[in-house]
């Protein structure tokens, strides 16, 4: 609240000769505000009747509904809100249930070692969100017997990791504190209802939003009704197409008030009675910290998608790495891998993976194999020739800040390999091994690269290597002679697909009989594209209901629109087709 300016009395210095704290912000203007208390009311029971009829069935709330015991319960929740930061809820559930069976209390994951954790926590992402919850919990157990916090304030206080939303998210889902939360459908939500347009991750933003939810929180069901917010947010109020006409709440919204004034605006123009809409962000201040700038005016095509907004982010920064599958016969003849451990702090903690080596942007082809040759020398104790490292392909994995490209490779060896001692931890696992590991979901890409590794198992096999590698096997059981299904890295490998694989498939007629899509490697970098044969008519094929309109993969079935969802796919960069296809 401002406080009343003082006025100079004895002792004070004249006007005009003190020194001048700073104005003051103005206060936000009423449209940001939910100043009357029976909207506030109102707004409370639509979207806690809505979320008692329309609530998702989740694991967490049906363990935060029954749970009798508070510590047991506010671990359920706290091991939920960690897992859904950044990750989708359908992807959560599953290792939720998991992990709630494997350490059902505070006292068992503290217990569990870090391994275990990585090892279930491999694949959701953001790794070290299971080490401090851990770390955590241990505290816990040792410092606070076993007792979690019961206030938002003291949670944020106590628990390494817990910060302001994931401490007021267990107090009020656990312990019934009238205190609000803010998360990312949170800020959507009210972003849209009061026209805030200001950059939604400013400080003000974030500290406006923070006090409306304090003001809105119901009383009686804080829990419950911070979980309808956010769950408004995730199933109706989302980013994109917002259904709107389910929303429980838009008679409150000020950026659907504003959209129905410019649908009544079109509709009066029509018949030449149109009034000017006042402009949403016309707020009478011209200095609104929560109004958007004045370049950024309301866009009618949007709708209420106008809000938020938030400044543009940095593109992620590229990174290459090249990494290898080590191969060798292990007990009984049986392959195994070699696999190493990441340093405990960084990206990817304490995560497997086979030996890798960052590289510099565009190097050569033959220094890759030169910088991984020398890596892989360091682990083996033996010389390994550059030349004999066999390419795979390139993986590409997002991260949410880094590009990532490996680039892969795979040796095989021979005899016994002492490994040293002094460096990483690192050992020698099978397929199943492998598969059961603290690895990420990057790793198990780089093993989806080698088709003669997974085209039989469940990982995915990018489409590229596939499509060859099937090939292989289908002329092998022809009895045409097997095709390689590796011809070549960079540049060659164009010149060996088109020499090799058009004229069988061209020649033989099995173009028709197979109604594989006609596909080369191209240089690893390139993608996929697709082969123009010679003699072959593209429109005849399509009108057929083959060529580009319906085709067949190895990976499946699938439309030319859908290419782009099967797993590995690279869009090539430019290649017209004949005929206008």
């Amino acid at each position: 609240r401002l406080r009343p300016a003082r006025t100079p009395g004895r002792g004070h210095r004249a006007a005009g000769t003190e020194k001048r704290a700073p104005a003051a912000p103005a206060p936000p203007p009423a449209r940001h505000l939910f100043s009357d208390p029976a909207e506030v009311e109102a707004l409370r029971r639509n979207l806690l009747a809505w979320y008692d009829r329309c609530k998702r069935d989740l694991p967490w709330r049906t363990l935060a509904a029954t749970e009798p015991d508070a510590d047991r319960r506010g671990y359920a929740v706290w091991v939920s809100e960690i897992m859904l930061q950044q990750t989708q809820v359908a992807t959560v559930i599953d290792y939720y249930i998991r992990w709630m069976q494997k350490w059902p209390t505070l006292q068992a994951l503290a217990q569990a070692s870090l391994e275990e954790v990585n090892e279930l926590w491999a694949g959701l992402g953001y790794y070290s969100r299971g080490k401090r919850l851990q770390e955590a919990a241990r505290k816990v157990v040792s410092e606070l017997a076993g007792r979690m916090p019961r206030t938002a304030e003291d949670l944020q206080k106590l628990l390494p990791g817990v910060g302001r939303y994931t401490a007021g998210a267990i107090a009020s889902i656990s312990y019934g504190q009238a205190t609000g939360v803010v998360d990312g459908n949170v800020i959507r939500v009210l972003c849209r209802l009061r026209c805030v347009g200001a950059d939604s991750s400013s400080p003000a933003v974030i500290d406006w939003l923070w006090d409306m939810a304090n003001v809105l929180v119901d009383r009686s069901r804080p829990g419950d009704f911070n979980q309808a917010l956010m769950e408004l947010g995730a199933t109706v109020c989302v980013p994109k197409s917002p259904l709107c006409g389910e929303c429980p709440v838009k008679q409150h919204c000020q950026a659907w008030r504003r959209v129905e004034k410019d649908l009544a605006f079109a509709s009066q123009k029509l018949f030449g009675k149109a009034a000017p809409v006042p402009d949403v962000e016309d707020c009478g201040l011209g200095d609104c910290p929560l109004c958007p700038p004045a370049t950024e005016p309301w866009d009618s095509s949007l709708g209420v998608t106008n809000f938020p907004r938030k400044a543009a982010k940095k593109p992620p920064r590229a990174m290459r790495t090249a990494t290898c599958v080590l191969e060798r016969r292990g007990c009984h003849q049986a392959p195994e891998y070699f696999i190493v451990q990441r340093p405990s702090s960084g990206l990817l903690a304490g995560l497997w993976e086979f030996p890798s080596v960052p590289l510099a942007q565009d190097l050569q082809e033959e220094k890759e194999r030169e910088e991984l040759a020398d890596h892989l020398q360091a682990w083996t104790g033996r010389p390994v020739a550059a030349k004999g490292l066999q390419f795979i392909g390139e993986v590409i994995h997002i991260f949410s800040h880094i590009h990532q490209t490996y680039v892969v490779y795979s040796l095989h060896l021979d005899g016994d390999v002492t490994l040293d001692p002094a460096l990483s931890p690192s050992r020698w696992v099978t397929e199943d091994e492998f598969r059961a590991s603290a690895v990420s979901t990057a790793m198990k890409k780089v093993w989806g690269a080698d088709p003669h590794l997974s085209v039989s198992g469940s990982v995915s096999v990018p489409l590229r290597q596939k499509v060859l590698y099937m090939w292989s096997i289908n002329q092998g059981t022809q009895g045409k002679g097997e095709i390689p299904p590796f011809l070549g890295h960079g540049p060659t490998l164009l010149d060996s697909a088109l020499s090799i694989l058009l004229p069988c498939w061209v020649g033989s007629g099995l173009i028709w009989s197979h109604p594989l899509v006609p596909a080369h490697l191209g240089h690893a970098r390139d993608g996929i594209s697709m082969v123009l044969a010679p003699g072959l008519d593209w429109r005849r094929w399509g009108a057929e209901g083959g060529g580009l309109q319906h085709c067949t993969t190895a990976a499946g079935p699938c439309r030319a629109a859908q290419l782009s969802t099967v797993p590995g796919y690279c869009p090539p960069r430019s290649r017209a087709l004949p005929g206008g296809q």
